[in-house]
């Protein structure tokens, strides 16, 4: 049957209509802001979008128009070769898929404190990164999310990561020092790839230990298992000689004035022996046990999460 000029049959018409129903046109608004590109999440926070300035040096604002800045959103930053530092409020929670991917000139990249997550191709290819500071509580490292950041040497990934994706530091030729924390009990097969000079540090017996085993990786142990599980339990908050601490400088390792998750970064090194240790190995015994092991380490963070006073 002959339709019509210009007239669709039945049939088309409802195929349009059903495609359209099942695959809705994104409705996502973008405003502008200082030259940041942003947009509005469900919640009511902003996005950073994009950046449309020349600047090499970005200060993410906090707040955009009197709300939070939550996010970094999906490929915002993709391929801007001009940057060469990210300066990172806490009221970052997200830094989505691909946000940096491609800045191949951004020298620096320092997480705080507020992120929960990284997305996958997150920092792909900063290959001038020489150093990486993940200071949040993602419960991931998605799969690209470092891969190829060729400069960088050193990674301490956080207590809370319980897995590692597929080639997430593939081609980090320069990496020597990896701490993966015992809540880790999965790692992607070639998550380490091309990481030739690579040590994982980690606890004897855990997922950690077995991965470098599998992969033919040199592992140097920090303390046993089931220290770490005990460092994790809620001893910490509830008793034992945790809550007697007279000295309220101590723990500030750096001498900065205030103890924060950088005293954190140093102790854990101090532990791995990374960097030497200058102080009375007696004065950071937090829990009294005479010991100086990763039960401090866990112990000076729940000071700082305001745990323990």
């Amino acid at each position: 049957m002959k339709c019509a000029k210009g007239v669709l049959p039945a049939a088309a018409v409802l195929f349009f209509i059903t495609v359209l129903t099942h695959f809705p046109v994104s409705a996502e608004t973008y405003f502008a802001s200082d030259d940041y590109k942003y947009t509005y999440r469900y919640d009511g926070t902003i996005a950073v979008a994009g950046y449309m300035g020349t600047s090499s040096v970005l200060d993410i604002p906090s707040q955009i128009s009197n709300r939070d800045v939550t996010e970094i959103s999906w490929s915002a930053f993709y391929g801007n070769k001009n940057i060469t530092e990210v300066n990172f409020p806490e009221t970052i929670k997200t830094i989505s898929d691909s946000a940096f991917s491609g800045c191949i000139n951004l020298k620096k990249i320092i997480i705080p404190a507020s992120v929960t997550k990284i997305g996958a191709n997150a920092f792909y290819s900063c290959s001038s990164a020489e150093t990486i500071e993940i200071k949040g509580q993602p419960e991931s490292i998605e799969k690209y999310s470092f891969n190829r950041c060729s400069s960088v040497k050193e990674i301490t990934l956080p207590e809370t990561v319980k897995s590692i994706g597929e080639y997430a530091f593939y081609g980090c030729k320069s990496l020597e020092y990896v701490y993966i924390p015992p809540a880790t009990t999965y790692i992607e097969e070639h998550a380490f790839d091309g990481c030739d000079k690579l040590v994982i540090y980690g606890y004897s017996g855990s997922y950690a230990e077995t991965f470098a085993n599998e992969k033919g990786i040199e592992f140097s142990s920090v303390g046993e298992v089931q220290e770490a599980n005990e460092a994790g339990g809620n001893s910490f908050v509830t008793g034992g000689n945790y809550n007697k601490f007279e000295n309220n400088n101590a723990g500030d390792l750096n001498a900065d004035g205030v103890v924060n998750n950088l005293d954190c970064e140093l102790l854990q090194k101090f532990l791995t022996k990374k960097k030497e240790c200058f102080f009375g190995k007696s004065t950071y015994d937090f829990n009294g046990d005479g010991k100086f092991n990763v039960t401090d380490v866990t112990c000076l963070q729940l000071i700082i999460a305001g745990y323990i006073v």
